[in-house]
């Protein structure tokens, strides 16, 4: 059988869920809730959201693409995991560093209070135009 590797990657995401909830459950807690935020709302509670910086190995090979990252956001807006959905390994690497500095608005659950969020961001990357060198 062969698992295409977004498959394996969205399979990689639901256990990290389902794992938050039975730690929970395990520590004799009711499981928390965790809300989904697609890009459009996760960019609108984004507070800071710095872009990916690229590497100098992007910018040798002229490296480009769409990146996919999922974000798992703390009840105080904080990132504190983040795993790759697709992309090119050298641009993830990029896209990680920088939502790893995202900072969200809280988000709320159902019941108003703040509550954990898996947030969905992609990035469409393409290398920043070269600058001349300065004239002296």
């Amino acid at each position: 059988m062969n698992l295409s590797k977004p498959f394996l990657r969205l399979s990689t995401i639901l256990c990290s869920v389902v794992a938050l909830g039975l730690i929970s459950l395990a520590a004799g807690a009711p499981p928390e809730e965790i809300v989904s935020a697609n890009f459009e709302e996760g960019l609108a509670a984004a507070i800071e959201h710095p872009a990916p910086i690229y590497s100098k190995a992007a910018r040798q090979f002229k490296l480009q693409g769409r990146v996919e990252i999922t974000a798992f956001v703390d009840k105080g807006g904080m990132v504190t995991e983040t795993i790759v959905v697709v992309g090119n390994p050298l641009l993830a690497e990029m896209a990680k560093e920088a939502v790893g500095k995202w900072r969200f608005k809280p988000f709320t659950g159902d019941d108003g209070r703040p509550a954990k969020a898996m947030v969905h961001v992609r990035f469409d990357l393409k290398p920043p135009p070269r600058t001349a060198p300065d004239a002296k």
